[in-house]
This record gives C-alpha cells, structure tokens and sequence, in this order.
C-alpha cells in the first residue's frame, strides 16, 4: 500500500530544522493586511477548486509558481521531480490558516506580497516552514520508518484534525443549511413552540433581533446576496478575480437598496474589524493549541 496525501516539509528541502521563532522572524516585516490577502486567496484557491487529481495538482503547481522563489522550486523538483503535488501537497489549509493567524499577531512591517515578489516569497517560504512546526520529533520518525501500515496509521492519527478543517462543509451546503436552520424549522409552530417550552419562552427570532439589529429573514438574504457576490471569485471559464474576495461595505450597499444600517449589521455580526479579529487571536482559551 502506497504512502500518499503528506504534505512537503521545509526540511525535506532544504536540510534543516527550524524553531517558532525563525518563522515568526521570517514574518515580521510584512504588511499584515496585504499578507492576509493573499493568505485568503490561497485559502479560496484551496477551498474552491475542484477535488479532481488533474485539479488539485495544477493549483498547486500554479501557487507553488507564485509563492516560492526560483532556488526553492529547483531544489524540489530535483528531488521530488517525479511526485505529483496533488498526492503530496506544498499548501494545504491548516498551514495557511496558521500563518494567517501569526501573521495577523505578529507582522508589523511595511512588505506588501501583493505587489512585491520578494516580499511574496518570503510568504511562500513561511507557509513551507509551518508545516514542519505540526509534528513533534517523535511523530516525524513515525512517518519515515516501520512497515508501510504503520506510517499510514501514523498518517490518519496525525492528520484527524486538517482533515477536519480541509473537509469543512462548501459554502453552497451552509446557505442550504442556513435557510433550513433559521427559516423552514422556525416557520413551524411545532418547533418554536417546543423551544420555548424546553427554554422557558426563548424566541429566537426575537433575541436575534434584539443582538443583531436586523430580522432573521433579512440577515438571511443579506448572507445569501454576500455568498452570491463571492461566488464570482472563480467565473465558469476558470478566470480568478481576486476583487470578488473582499466586500467593500460602501460600494456594496450604494449599489443597491441596501441601506448601510443593515449592511454593517450583517458583516459586523459574520466579520470583525482588523484590531478586534487580532485581538480575539491574542486571546487565551482552554482549547486553542499553540503552534
């Protein structure tokens, strides 16, 4: 049985081990906002693309291209000429989701990887460089000796949790949810009746408005109008645009009859400002692990 589906790790390319702290060092000149645009675009190239081999392995190939410096990519197809990226991946989302996540409590600089491609390498090069922080030293042996059942056993233990993450439901299945959830069940008076039985006379619809500022049934719509504009990311030719990643609130609701009340009540109670989302990464919880 073949040992497929491990991610690339830094030491595989370049001979050494790296510490938390190189990485945060390699970071902390960049533009955290910029960095965390293209970190999301990564994660959308990731998420939304098709789950084909051919697929997989072409948006790799073609972040690889854009992220990774000339040297870098050399050195990995002279050892790793004959691997398809599909089956061994150099980005994948737990890693990107973490070094967005430094990123956002740790870059202070001024190097914008949008438009510079050093700066862009060095991105690249940080996402390479976390995924050798996942595994402890022990767990690494686990992957590289014993019989092919052992390492593949090895593998899914060491894999539980990205899996979990890389296999979150598509967006298409949390609008059908939504609506099922917030409008088919408490459109029946079985159900609301039997919540505010079981709750002592809890009406969600209510409390939601009262929290959020806006009915339920039009913060559905709202939510349904932000995926549709998002859903133009990637056009049926397989052309990005990129400017569909990002929702300008002003240009948003001036452009149709969402009154700006609403349309910053919908993003505030689904998106969070930059100083309070990196306040809420700072914070210390019983269940976040440390990478």
């Amino acid at each position: 049985m073949a040992l497929t589906g491990r991610y690339f790790l830094y030491r595989e390319v370049f001979d050494r081990t790296i510490e938390k702290s190189e990485l945060l060092s390699v970071i902390q000149d960049l533009d955290p906002c910029k960095a965390a645009v293209v970190l999301c675009l990564i994660s959308a190239e990731l998420r939304l693309a098709k789950r084909d081999r051919e697929t997989v392995g072409k948006v790799q190939q073609d972040l690889a291209g854009w992220l990774l410096d000339d040297a870098t990519v050399g050195r990995m197809k002279e050892r790793f000429g004959t691997t398809h990226t599909a089956d061994r991946p150099v980005f994948h989302l737990p890693q990107v989701l973490n070094v967005l996540r430094l990123i956002l409590e740790h870059a202070s600089g001024a190097r914008d990887p949008i438009t510079d491609q050093g700066a862009r390498y060095t991105l690249g090069t940080a996402c390479l460089m976390m995924s050798d922080l996942y595994l402890t030293e022990d767990e690494h042996v686990a992957l590289s000796s014993g019989t092919n059942e052992s390492r593949m056993l090895a593998v899914m233990t060491q894999m539980l949790g990205p899996f979990e993450i890389t296999n979150a439901s598509a967006i298409t299945h949390l609008i059908y949810r939504s609506r099922v959830m917030f409008h088919d069940l408490l459109s029946q008076p079985s159900v609301t009746q039997r919540i505010s039985r079981e709750c002592q006379g809890f009406d969600f619809e209510k409390e939601f408005n009262r929290i959020v500022g806006l009915q339920l049934s039009q913060w559905l719509f709202l939510l349904f109008t932000f995926y549709s504009y998002l859903f133009h990311y990637l056009s049926k030719e397989g052309t990005r645009c990129p400017e569909f990643l990002a929702i300008d609130h002003k240009n948003f609701h001036s452009a149709s009859k969402i009154s700006a009340d609403a349309m910053h009540a919908a993003l505030k109670s689904i998106a969070a400002g930059f100083a309070d989302f990196k306040e809420t990464l700072s914070q210390k919880t019983p269940y976040r692990l440390e990478v």
